[in-house]
């Protein structure tokens, strides 16, 4: 199985585990893996994990976040790995979330779509735009009314807010 194939699988395990109450209401059963889907999802994290640190081993990339962990940072080996499956998870989470928050606000408010698709073919762009190009960054960059709606959209629903439970281990006044 590929890598890009089992990180899916894996994403799609979580998911589907935090949905079930029994997990929940007894903890020991994900602690221990005694039910499907927590069997599973043990097997295909820890096959994730050993290709990810497979490749992250072999990586020649002395700048690469891993390497400078381990390097320069002394950080023990199996914490740096789970550092970076912290970072595929939650790039991979919040990217998704927001952009299907910016596209149901567009949805939601046509006449914010309307002016975000003028704004953008004011400044040359198409559907057939080549957004690779440095120069098509640098005008996405300054292209304020763009910048507008993303940050807005942020600011309504923000993607870590709801991926991220929050639990106060004391009552505070403030």
């Amino acid at each position: 199985m590929e890598f890009s194939e089992l990180f899916a699988s894996v994403v799609d395990d979580i998911i589907s585990t935090v949905k079930i109450v029994a997990g929940i209401v007894f903890p020991v059963i994900i602690d221990y893996n005694l039910i499907e889907p927590f069997k599973t999802n043990a097997k295909n994290i820890e096959e994730m994990r050993k290709i990810l640190k497979d490749f992250l081993k072999n990586s020649k990339d002395k700048e690469s976040v891993y390497n400078k962990l381990i390097n320069e940072y002394g950080v023990e080996e199996h914490l740096a790995l789970d550092d970076i499956i912290g970072l595929l998870f939650a790039g991979h989470d919040t990217t998704s979330h927001a952009i299907v928050s910016a596209i149901y606000f567009l949805k939601k408010y046509p006449e914010v779509s309307k002016k975000l698709k003028t704004s953008l073919k004011d400044s040359g762009f198409s559907k057939n735009s080549d957004f690779e190009n440095e120069g098509t960054k640098e005008i996405l960059n300054n292209l304020d009314y763009l910048s507008f709606v993303v940050k807005e959209t942020l600011r309504i629903d923000p993607p870590a807010f709801s991926s991220i439970t929050y639990t106060a281990l004391e009552a505070i006044n403030i």
